[in-house]
């Protein structure tokens, strides 16, 4: 008699926040810009000038951290990839302060990061 072994289906995890860095994400875009000149562009272009492995396609731009964090428009599963508003204020950002301005919006649009920040507001948890 063989037993047989019933796995569990394990459930994904869904977080309410990327896995990534703001930094990590910015790969993603800072390829478009730099390779490209800022314009739509196939993912495995995308991975392979973004210093990705090849796996790494899929979790990176997959739902995951650009798109998510507002910075893309488009998943790997896409024909192309493109900036997003936030992505290209971040990207082609004239200065510093306008840099700094659009990675905090594209921060705060992750709606738990925003909350935790409303939640302790009057603290310093954001560097000026």
């Amino acid at each position: 008699m063989v037993k047989k072994a019933i796995k569990a289906k394990k459930e994904r995890v869904r977080r309410p926040f990327p896995r990534a860095t703001l930094e990590q994400a910015l790969k993603i875009p800072s390829a478009i810009k730099d390779h490209n000149g800022g314009n739509p562009w196939e993912p495995e272009e995308i991975r392979r000038r973004s210093e990705q492995a090849p796996g790494a396609m899929r979790g990176s731009i997959c739902v995951l951290h650009p798109a998510t964090i507002g910075l893309t428009i488009g998943t790997s599963s896409a024909q192309k990839i493109e900036l997003a508003e936030i992505g290209r204020e971040i990207v082609y950002a004239p200065n510093p302060e306008a840099e700094r301005k659009a990675k905090l919006g594209a921060f705060l649009s992750v709606e738990i990061f925003n909350r935790v920040l409303q939640y302790y507001k009057g603290s310093n948890l954001v560097k000026s």
